[in-house]
């Protein structure tokens, strides 16, 4: 798991430093391929219901599908990831985006029930074919076609189906790479990021802030993974572990950003932008405020989630990771104003 994981960041690097349109029909191929797997999936789920006489796995019942506090909290700050990053698209979009007041919220609407909508078809088919309780986390797309096929043949689909997923995540996956490094870019021309950080390839792709994020990913596996063999631990703690820290890293600058949004709505009113959100600035206020709280909340349980004990050697480690995420933005914003004062 740990080689996988260090060659698959170290191709995520060269990806991101190609230029985007040579890259465009692998992501658009990557599209047709997640889409492919969804069909493969209901179309699995299909035959087992066939090959069981229309019984399901899980039971499709009220009190089987109703909430529980632990499981929603537990799960909470997962969900609230996959909507973050939805920025980034102006960063690696630009003149590709002809206009920005109808094509962002368009393309985050579509994108948020295209998401809900396949999320939803996901778990109905893996919970028709796989018990709720044995559905794992890692594997559990996959499984579902060793459940429902017999032998050889639900090992061929497993292995087919799991390059196909493989290849989603290098298409695609790079992409944001590739809009956070043009992030980089902007920052470090602007002195709120070490200079390094601006460095381009000669297609003025990202190189410098991609080969750090490689090797900063590279060192977070290996160290993990040394404490995992060292401690016990399996794929999965290795996923929530690195999941958590950097979505906790993630979700910081979303808190200064909503500031950002509330303070400009009614001070910067002048400037002309892109687009705008609808409304009035007190309802603009309102929603920002909401969305830090919420943030705030995520974070939260990325350290306790309630109503389960408390995993205080993770919480450290996170708490660790945290603050000397922290610390380097502090000594970027340092030199940054350093950097102001000498010009």
């Amino acid at each position: 798991y740990l080689a996988l994981s260090c060659v698959l960041v170290w191709l995520y690097v060269f990806l991101a430093i190609q230029p985007q349109n040579e890259s465009t029909k692998m992501r658009n191929l990557g599209g047709i391929a997640k889409l492919t797997i969804v069909g493969c999936l209901v179309l699995c789920a299909i035959i087992y219901l066939i090959k069981n006489g229309g019984q399901t796995a899980t039971k499709f019942t009220a009190d089987e599908f109703k909430p529980t506090i632990g499981a929603a909290f537990a799960f909470f700050p997962a969900l609230i990831y996959n909507v973050m990053g939805f920025d980034a698209i102006s960063a690696i979009g630009g003149s590709n985006i002809k206009n920005p007041a109808k094509d962002l919220p368009r393309m985050i609407v579509l994108s948020l029930i295209l998401m809900i909508g396949i999320y939803i078809i996901f778990t109905l088919a893996i919970c028709t074919i796989t018990p709720a309780a044995e559905i794992d986390i890692i594997n559990g797309i996959l499984n579902c076609f060793i459940l429902t096929f017999d032998g050889s043949l639900g090992t061929a689909l497993y292995v087919i189906i799991g390059l196909i997923f493989l290849y989603t995540l290098v298409s695609q996956g790079p992409a944001w790479l590739q809009a956070s490094g043009y992030m980089a870019i902007e920052s470090a021309e602007n002195n709120e990021l070490p200079k390094i950080f601006g460095k381009t390839t000669k297609k003025g792709t990202p190189l410098g802030s991609s080969v750090i994020i490689g090797i900063v990913g590279t060192t977070l596996i290996i160290i993990y993974g040394l404490l995992a063999s060292f401690v016990g631990g399996t794929a999965s703690d290795l996923f929530w572990t690195l999941f958590s820290f950097t979505s906790l890293i993630f979700l910081i600058p979303f808190i200064f950003c909503c500031s950002a949004f509330i303070k400009l709505r009614k001070n910067d009113k002048a400037t002309q932008r892109g687009y705008r959100f609808p409304g009035p600035d007190w309802f603009g206020t309102l929603i920002g405020r909401f969305c830090q709280i919420v943030i705030i909340f995520t974070m939260v349980l990325f350290f306790w989630v309630p109503g389960q004990p408390i995993d205080w050697v993770t919480g450290i480690a996170l708490a660790i990771g945290f603050l000397v995420g922290l610390g380097l933005g502090e000594i970027f914003n340092i030199n940054r104003k350093k950097g102001c004062k000498n010009k």
